[in-house]
């Protein structure tokens, strides 16, 4: 981040990321703002993950604020409104370029490599040697911790434990160094070499540990890394939030049912009742026809 941005950001939080509107105007931000980071709300913002690195995104100038993504998160549209997918998205296109970076490489390291000369029998049985002698070590070491741990010296059992964790390091340098086809050492001429599957870096096999310890910190190798298990992590909560809106659609539809079926009772009881007015009125239509045929016929009869 430049000395600019840094300004920026310090008046932001002092003053607010509307510091700059016009007196009068509203200058209450919403998590819902144009300007306001939507990575930054779902998750984390992946502009500020390989800063000063070959995979440097550049600097985002969107609005991170934990208030709004406090906001957010404890709203009733939280999770409802997109952003989480949109963040899968933009990173598993990060995750793809990689991938495709980290096949690129390899096919560059198989052609350059495809012309040293094989390993001398010679050396291959020297390597072997080696190994197994290491192999020998190694369990001798963790059988010796096993023996320290039984007495309850646990710290001198972590302590041999860690030392032949460095001896199984050593030897599956070695036995890279034998898959590749070039033996370990400083007299060979050109340093057998291989990809990192998670960054797509080159490292020497073999290498001292303090680079491969650098490499595995490196701030590309974690940025990497953590887009990986955040991607998984998304997809299962994705698949969480589809299964809560089907489960919500569904209830939906339920009580849209529901209120059809409530709205039609209604309205056959409506229907009956008008059917038994209706009959009812024309009882009394005929009752009354019926009065006035009779008070005719008498009346005739008392003239005559």
């Amino acid at each position: 981040m430049s000395a600019t941005e840094q300004m920026a950001a310090m008046l932001n939080e002092l003053m607010g990321p509307k510091r700059n509107a016009e007196i009068g105007s509203n200058t209450t931000v919403s998590f819902q703002d144009q300007e306001v980071c939507k990575f930054f709300l779902a998750a984390y913002c992946p502009h500020e993950m390989f800063v000063n690195t070959k995979a440097d995104l550049g600097p985002c100038t969107l609005l991170h604020d934990e208030g709004l993504r406090k906001a957010y998160r404890e709203s009733s549209r939280f999770e409802r409104l997109g952003y989480e997918k949109q963040f899968l998205q933009f990173i598993s296109r990060l995750h793809e370029d990689m991938q495709r970076k980290i096949t690129r490489n390899r096919e560059r390291l198989s052609l350059t490599q495809s012309t040293t000369s094989p390993v001398d029998e010679g050396v291959k049985a020297k390597l072997q040697q080696q190994i197994n002698d290491l192999d020998d070590k190694i369990n001798g070491l963790m059988q010796e911790a096993n023996d320290v741990g039984e007495t309850g010296e646990i710290e001198k059992a972590q302590e041999i434990v860690a030392e032949a964790e460095q001896l199984k390091n050593e030897r599956e340098n070695l036995k890279r160094s034998m898959i590749v086809g070039l033996p370990s050492g400083e007299n060979s001429g050109s340093k057998p070499m291989e990809v990192c599957d998670v960054c797509g870096c080159f490292l020497i096999i073999g290498d001292v540990q303090q680079r491969i310890d650098e490499h595995f910190t490196g701030k590309q190798h974690v940025g990497f890394a953590k887009l990986s298990a955040t991607i998984e992590e998304m997809k299962a909560r994705m698949k969480h939030i589809e299964e809560q809106e089907r489960k919500n659609a569904e209830e939906r539809r339920k009580r849209d049912r529901e209120r059809d079926r409530d709205r039609d009772r209604r309205r056959d009881r409506d229907e009956d009742r008008h059917r038994r007015r209706s009959r009812s009125r024309s009882r009394d239509r005929t009752k009354r026809a019926i009065a006035i045929r009779v008070v005719i016929v008498l009346a005739i009869n008392l003239k005559s």
